[in-house]
């Protein structure tokens, strides 16, 4: 589950990261690159990078495909970079394939990274989570086996 402290922290770092003496905080978006319009999980990061950006007076806007597509995503922060907006945030469809699209809104002044899902380390300076593979691992072997009595056996 995402908490808002995480989102509020994703966003913060980027609004600081993006803000310059020339920009003014009510010239700042947020624009949130997501896997599909259609899935809710986006909207709850949504909300909480609008928070964090309402505070330096900025905005935050989800922009993606109906359905997930590497190719749609790299038009759109490909557009996005053209219209110099300051902050990116990318949930990638493909690792890879955004990486020279990414690099290329960095050349023209954004700050990029990645959230929810990664891409290949070289498009971006940092990746935000809300948890580790292995702290999700560990909480579901250890809820598991509290909800079997410790008793029975396991397939994975």
């Amino acid at each position: 589950m995402i908490r808002k402290r995480d989102l509020l922290m994703m966003a913060a770092c980027l609004g600081l990261a993006a803000a310059t003496p020339a920009m003014a905080a009510d010239d700042f978006e947020l624009a949130m690159v997501i896997k599909e319009t259609t899935n809710p999980y986006y909207n709850a990061t949504l909300d909480g990078a609008r928070i964090a950006a309402s505070e330096i007076g900025g905005t935050a806007n989800n922009y993606g495909p109906t359905h997930s597509n590497a190719d749609a995503q790299i038009a759109i922060i490909n557009n996005l970079a053209d219209r110099r907006i300051p902050a990116i945030a990318i949930a990638p469809s493909d690792a890879a394939a955004v990486v020279p699209a990414m690099k290329r809104a960095q050349k023209l002044g954004a700050k990029v990274i990645t959230y929810d899902a990664d891409s290949s380390p070289e498009g971006r300076p940092f990746f935000v989570n809300q948890a580790t593979t292995d702290s999700v691992g560990r909480f579901a072997a250890v809820h598991l086996a509290e909800t079997m009595g410790k008793k029975g056996k396991v397939a994975i």
